[in-house]
């Protein structure tokens, strides 16, 4: 009996047919920003998601190349943006690892997943602090990055800043998690308020006896 195989394995098993010389130019050409190349290999129908035997799309070789342009031009064709390569590592986490801001802000303004982990257990968040990349930090919790997850050692985002001795990327950390400390006790009250007024509620309105005095 014949299995369905995923969409997912299908396509990674069709890139592995390409010819290799022709899957290492498409991506150098994305790490050296050659717009025009890419642009005009797209166009005759090679296929943007491409990887190499790193795992190594166009759109992180122009990520860990820092081609803030070149990563706008492959997000607009379609690029996947959280395809990983051998590591785990999705664009964004390269991004983060390196500190660059620009391509940040287009990967998470396209929708590419914050929360991601490479094979390590980490996190964009976790990446751009231990690294003290401040700003990034401050963007990615801006996005909605989750603050409390770690990676396989144990180290939370909080944890790798203060290591490091990141202290600013550490005090906005701090600040987001008081911020959620604060919301949980909030909605932790609101649910027992909710609850009050749910019982006194039924307890203003239960069924009377025909015959009852009106309140």
């Amino acid at each position: 009996m014949a299995f369905p195989m995923d969409d997912d394995r299908v396509n990674r098993d069709a890139e592995m047919q390409q010819d290799p010389v022709d899957v290492s130019s498409f991506i150098t050409a994305a790490g050296d920003g050659d717009i025009a190349t890419l642009q005009e290999r797209i166009a005759a129908g090679t296929d943007i998601n491409l990887q190499n035997l790193d795992g190594y799309t166009a759109l992180i070789a122009a990520v860990t190349s820092n081609q803030p342009e070149t990563v706008k031009v492959l997000v607009a064709a379609g690029a996947r943006l959280d395809e990983t390569d051998n590591n785990g590592f999705t664009a964004l986490l390269w991004a983060a690892f390196y500190g660059h801001e620009d391509i940040i802000t287009t990967l998470a303004a396209a929708g590419a997943k914050l929360n991601e982990q490479d094979t390590q257990g980490g996190t964009a968040l976790i990446w751009a602090a231990r690294n003290g990349f401040t700003e990034i930090v401050d963007k990615l919790l801006a996005a909605g990055a989750l603050l409390e997850k770690s990676d396989q050692d144990g180290d939370s985002a909080l944890a790798s800043a203060a290591r490091n001795g990141h202290a600013d990327s550490a005090a906005l950390i701090e600040q987001g998690l008081e911020r959620l400390r604060r919301a949980r006790e909030w909605s932790a009250g609101k649910a027992g308020r909710d609850h009050d007024d749910l019982k006194n509620h039924a307890s203003r309105n239960r069924l009377k006896l025909p015959g009852s005095p009106k309140p």
